[in-house]
Protein backbone atom coordinates (compact mmCIF):
# COMPACT_ATOMS: atom_id res chain seq x y z
CA UNK A 1 0.00 0.00 0.00
CA UNK A 2 1.42 3.37 -1.03
CA UNK A 3 1.64 6.07 1.67
CA UNK A 4 -0.33 9.28 1.31
CA UNK A 5 1.75 12.25 0.15
CA UNK A 6 0.99 15.42 2.09
CA UNK A 7 0.57 18.33 -0.30
CA UNK A 8 0.24 21.14 2.24
CA UNK A 9 2.51 22.59 4.90
CA UNK A 10 2.87 20.56 8.08
CA UNK A 11 1.26 22.23 11.09
CA UNK A 12 3.03 22.54 14.41
CA UNK A 13 2.26 19.93 17.06
CA UNK A 14 1.50 19.65 20.76
CA UNK A 15 5.01 18.91 22.04
CA UNK A 16 6.66 21.69 20.06
CA UNK A 17 4.05 24.14 21.31
CA UNK A 18 4.72 22.93 24.85
CA UNK A 19 8.43 23.62 24.41
CA UNK A 20 7.72 27.13 23.14
CA UNK A 21 5.47 27.72 26.15
CA UNK A 22 8.24 26.50 28.46
CA UNK A 23 10.77 28.84 26.87
CA UNK A 24 8.39 31.77 27.41
CA UNK A 25 7.99 30.78 31.07
CA UNK A 26 11.76 30.62 31.55
CA UNK A 27 12.20 33.93 29.75
CA UNK A 28 9.80 35.55 32.19
CA UNK A 29 11.49 33.89 35.19
CA UNK A 30 15.17 34.32 34.30
CA UNK A 31 15.23 36.87 31.49
CA UNK A 32 17.00 34.47 29.10
CA UNK A 33 15.94 32.42 26.10
CA UNK A 34 17.09 29.04 24.80
CA UNK A 35 19.42 30.50 22.18
CA UNK A 36 21.49 32.43 24.71
CA UNK A 37 21.43 29.71 27.35
CA UNK A 38 21.52 26.29 25.69
CA UNK A 39 22.51 27.35 22.17
CA UNK A 40 19.41 26.61 20.10
CA UNK A 41 16.40 28.53 18.86
CA UNK A 42 13.34 26.74 17.50
CA UNK A 43 12.24 28.21 14.19
CA UNK A 44 9.24 26.37 12.83
CA UNK A 45 6.91 28.84 11.11
CA UNK A 46 4.24 26.90 9.19
CA UNK A 47 2.44 30.14 8.37
CA UNK A 48 5.48 31.15 6.27
CA UNK A 49 5.64 27.81 4.47
CA UNK A 50 8.74 27.10 6.59
CA UNK A 51 10.70 28.47 3.66
CA UNK A 52 13.89 29.61 5.37
CA UNK A 53 16.42 27.17 3.89
CA UNK A 54 19.77 28.93 3.55
CA UNK A 55 21.64 25.93 2.13
CA UNK A 56 20.74 24.00 -1.01
CA UNK A 57 22.28 20.87 0.52
CA UNK A 58 19.48 20.64 3.06
CA UNK A 59 17.37 17.55 2.20
CA UNK A 60 14.37 18.49 0.09
CA UNK A 61 12.09 16.68 2.55
CA UNK A 62 13.54 18.45 5.58
CA UNK A 63 11.38 20.78 7.64
CA UNK A 64 13.48 23.22 9.62
CA UNK A 65 13.20 22.73 13.39
CA UNK A 66 15.82 25.10 14.72
CA UNK A 67 19.24 26.63 14.41
CA UNK A 68 22.14 26.66 16.82
CA UNK A 69 24.48 29.39 17.98
CA UNK A 70 27.16 27.84 15.75
CA UNK A 71 26.90 29.30 12.22
CA UNK A 72 25.42 26.99 9.59
CA UNK A 73 24.37 24.30 12.07
CA UNK A 74 20.68 23.37 12.07
CA UNK A 75 18.19 20.71 13.14
CA UNK A 76 15.33 19.52 10.99
CA UNK A 77 12.54 16.98 10.66
CA UNK A 78 12.72 14.45 7.83
CA UNK A 79 9.21 14.03 6.43
CA UNK A 80 10.05 10.91 4.40
CA UNK A 81 9.15 12.95 1.32
CA UNK A 82 5.90 14.27 2.82
CA UNK A 83 4.60 10.83 3.81
CA UNK A 84 5.05 11.16 7.60
CA UNK A 85 1.71 11.66 9.31
CA UNK A 86 2.81 14.15 11.97
CA UNK A 87 6.05 16.05 12.57
CA UNK A 88 6.02 14.75 16.14
CA UNK A 89 6.80 11.32 14.66
CA UNK A 90 9.38 12.47 12.11
CA UNK A 91 13.06 11.52 12.39
CA UNK A 92 15.35 14.44 13.21
CA UNK A 93 18.65 15.25 11.55
CA UNK A 94 21.46 17.64 12.27
CA UNK A 95 22.54 19.59 9.20
CA UNK A 96 26.06 21.01 9.00
CA UNK A 97 27.04 23.07 5.97
CA UNK A 98 30.65 22.06 6.69
CA UNK A 99 30.41 18.59 8.17
CA UNK A 100 33.11 16.05 8.86
CA UNK A 101 32.03 13.59 6.18
CA UNK A 102 28.39 14.44 5.39
CA UNK A 103 25.94 17.32 5.61
CA UNK A 104 22.86 15.55 7.01
CA UNK A 105 23.22 13.27 10.03
CA UNK A 106 20.38 11.29 11.58
CA UNK A 107 20.32 11.99 15.34
CA UNK A 108 16.90 11.00 16.74
CA UNK A 109 13.88 8.84 16.00
CA UNK A 110 11.50 11.68 16.86
CA UNK A 111 11.05 14.95 18.75
CA UNK A 112 10.76 13.39 22.22
CA UNK A 113 13.97 11.44 21.66
CA UNK A 114 15.57 14.70 20.53
CA UNK A 115 14.65 16.24 23.89
CA UNK A 116 15.94 13.18 25.74
CA UNK A 117 19.25 13.53 23.92
CA UNK A 118 19.33 17.18 24.91
CA UNK A 119 18.88 16.48 28.61
CA UNK A 120 21.33 13.56 28.41
CA UNK A 121 24.21 15.33 26.67
CA UNK A 122 23.29 18.75 28.11
CA UNK A 123 24.66 20.26 24.91
CA UNK A 124 23.17 20.59 21.42
CA UNK A 125 26.76 20.37 20.18
CA UNK A 126 27.21 16.81 21.47
CA UNK A 127 24.35 15.17 19.57
CA UNK A 128 26.61 13.72 16.90
CA UNK A 129 28.96 12.20 19.47
CA UNK A 130 28.42 8.59 20.54
CA UNK A 131 30.55 9.05 23.64
CA UNK A 132 28.83 8.07 26.88
CA UNK A 133 31.33 9.98 28.99
CA UNK A 134 30.02 13.16 30.57
CA UNK A 135 31.12 16.45 29.09
CA UNK A 136 33.97 18.13 30.92
CA UNK A 137 32.34 21.51 30.34
CA UNK A 138 30.91 23.15 33.42
CA UNK A 139 27.12 23.40 33.31
CA UNK A 140 25.97 26.57 35.01
CA UNK A 141 22.94 26.67 37.31
CA UNK A 142 20.75 28.36 34.68
CA UNK A 143 21.38 25.62 32.12
CA UNK A 144 20.87 22.92 34.76
CA UNK A 145 17.57 24.54 35.64
CA UNK A 146 16.45 24.59 31.98
CA UNK A 147 17.26 20.89 31.47
CA UNK A 148 15.42 20.08 34.72
CA UNK A 149 12.37 22.03 33.56
CA UNK A 150 12.38 20.22 30.20
CA UNK A 151 12.42 16.84 31.95
CA UNK A 152 9.57 17.88 34.23
CA UNK A 153 7.50 19.41 31.42
CA UNK A 154 7.71 16.34 29.18
CA UNK A 155 8.08 13.71 31.91
CA UNK A 156 11.21 12.29 30.31
CA UNK A 157 14.48 10.86 31.60
CA UNK A 158 17.98 10.95 30.09
CA UNK A 159 19.15 7.98 28.04
CA UNK A 160 21.25 5.47 29.95
CA UNK A 161 23.62 5.21 26.98
CA UNK A 162 23.88 7.59 24.04
CA UNK A 163 26.04 5.04 22.25
CA UNK A 164 23.42 2.30 22.57
CA UNK A 165 20.68 4.68 21.43
CA UNK A 166 22.66 5.74 18.36
CA UNK A 167 23.44 2.14 17.42
CA UNK A 168 19.76 1.22 17.64
CA UNK A 169 18.82 4.36 15.69
CA UNK A 170 21.14 3.44 12.82
CA UNK A 171 20.05 -0.20 12.87
CA UNK A 172 16.36 0.73 12.78
CA UNK A 173 16.94 3.14 9.90
CA UNK A 174 18.86 0.62 7.84
CA UNK A 175 16.08 -1.92 8.31
CA UNK A 176 13.31 0.53 7.36
CA UNK A 177 14.64 1.92 4.06
CA UNK A 178 14.46 0.28 0.64
CA UNK A 179 17.09 2.48 -1.06
CA UNK A 180 20.35 3.37 0.64
CA UNK A 181 22.14 6.72 0.41
CA UNK A 182 25.57 8.08 1.20
CA UNK A 183 24.47 9.92 4.35
CA UNK A 184 22.62 6.93 5.80
CA UNK A 185 19.15 8.50 5.60
CA UNK A 186 18.09 6.29 2.73
CA UNK A 187 14.57 6.29 1.31
CA UNK A 188 11.56 4.44 2.68
CA UNK A 189 9.03 2.85 0.34
CA UNK A 190 6.78 5.39 -1.36
CA UNK A 191 5.61 3.19 -4.24
CA UNK A 192 4.82 -0.44 -4.99
CA UNK A 193 8.14 -0.98 -6.75
CA UNK A 194 10.23 -3.86 -5.41
CA UNK A 195 13.40 -3.26 -7.42
CA UNK A 196 15.73 -0.37 -6.70
CA UNK A 197 19.08 0.70 -8.08
CA UNK A 198 21.88 3.23 -7.62
CA UNK A 199 23.35 5.49 -10.26
CA UNK A 200 26.96 4.52 -10.88
CA UNK A 201 29.18 7.26 -12.27
CA UNK A 202 31.19 5.95 -15.21
CA UNK A 203 34.03 7.60 -17.06
CA UNK A 204 33.17 9.90 -19.92
CA UNK A 205 32.56 13.50 -20.85
CA UNK A 206 29.61 15.47 -19.56
CA UNK A 207 27.36 14.59 -22.49
CA UNK A 208 28.03 10.88 -22.05
CA UNK A 209 27.38 11.00 -18.30
CA UNK A 210 24.27 13.11 -18.84
CA UNK A 211 22.94 10.49 -21.23
CA UNK A 212 23.64 7.70 -18.75
CA UNK A 213 21.98 9.64 -15.94
CA UNK A 214 18.93 10.40 -18.07
CA UNK A 215 18.52 6.73 -18.90
CA UNK A 216 18.84 5.85 -15.23
CA UNK A 217 16.22 8.40 -14.14
CA UNK A 218 13.77 7.27 -16.80
CA UNK A 219 13.98 3.60 -15.85
CA UNK A 220 14.72 3.69 -12.09
CA UNK A 221 12.13 3.26 -9.35
CA UNK A 222 10.75 6.33 -7.63
CA UNK A 223 12.72 5.44 -4.49
CA UNK A 224 15.91 5.20 -6.55
CA UNK A 225 15.28 8.68 -7.96
CA UNK A 226 14.76 10.07 -4.47
CA UNK A 227 17.92 8.34 -3.25
CA UNK A 228 19.80 9.95 -6.14
CA UNK A 229 18.55 13.36 -5.00
CA UNK A 230 19.75 12.66 -1.44
CA UNK A 231 23.20 11.75 -2.78
CA UNK A 232 23.40 14.82 -5.01
CA UNK A 233 22.59 17.02 -2.04
CA UNK A 234 25.70 15.65 -0.32
CA UNK A 235 27.60 17.25 -3.20
CA UNK A 236 30.70 18.14 -1.17
CA UNK A 237 31.34 14.46 -0.49
CA UNK A 238 29.73 12.33 -3.21
CA UNK A 239 30.65 14.03 -6.51
CA UNK A 240 27.42 12.67 -7.99
CA UNK A 241 26.69 14.62 -11.17
CA UNK A 242 23.55 16.61 -11.92
CA UNK A 243 22.56 18.69 -14.91
CA UNK A 244 19.86 21.25 -15.57
CA UNK A 245 18.13 18.88 -17.98
CA UNK A 246 18.10 15.99 -15.48
CA UNK A 247 16.98 18.29 -12.66
CA UNK A 248 14.03 19.35 -14.81
CA UNK A 249 13.25 15.71 -15.51
CA UNK A 250 13.22 14.98 -11.78
CA UNK A 251 10.99 17.94 -11.00
CA UNK A 252 8.50 16.84 -13.63
CA UNK A 253 8.52 13.33 -12.18
CA UNK A 254 7.94 14.58 -8.63
CA UNK A 255 5.13 16.83 -9.86
CA UNK A 256 3.51 13.84 -11.52
CA UNK A 257 3.46 11.96 -8.22
CA UNK A 258 2.22 14.96 -6.25
CA UNK A 259 5.31 15.85 -4.21
CA UNK A 260 4.27 19.49 -3.86
CA UNK A 261 6.59 20.40 -0.97
CA UNK A 262 9.64 18.74 -2.50
CA UNK A 263 9.07 20.31 -5.91
CA UNK A 264 8.95 23.70 -4.23
CA UNK A 265 12.29 23.05 -2.55
CA UNK A 266 13.92 21.71 -5.70
CA UNK A 267 12.69 24.62 -7.74
CA UNK A 268 14.04 27.10 -5.22
CA UNK A 269 17.31 25.52 -4.21
CA UNK A 270 18.25 22.48 -6.23
CA UNK A 271 18.10 23.81 -9.74
CA UNK A 272 20.25 26.69 -10.78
Amino acid sequence: MQPTIKQTVYPSFKELNMLEELEEEIREELGIDFFDSIGITFDYWPEDDNAEYPHEGMPIDMVLLGMTSIPDSYFGFITEFSTIDNLANAPIIQYESIGLDKHAILIAHNFIDFLRLLVTTKSVFEFISEDDDSSEDTIGPEREYIYKRIMEKFQIEPFESVRAYKQKLIEDRENSVVAKTYNGLGVKAVSDSMTHSTFIVNEGDDETIKGQLTSFLISASLESKLAYIRDVQEYDYTEIPSFEETDELLIAELERYGFVNEVKRMTQKFVG
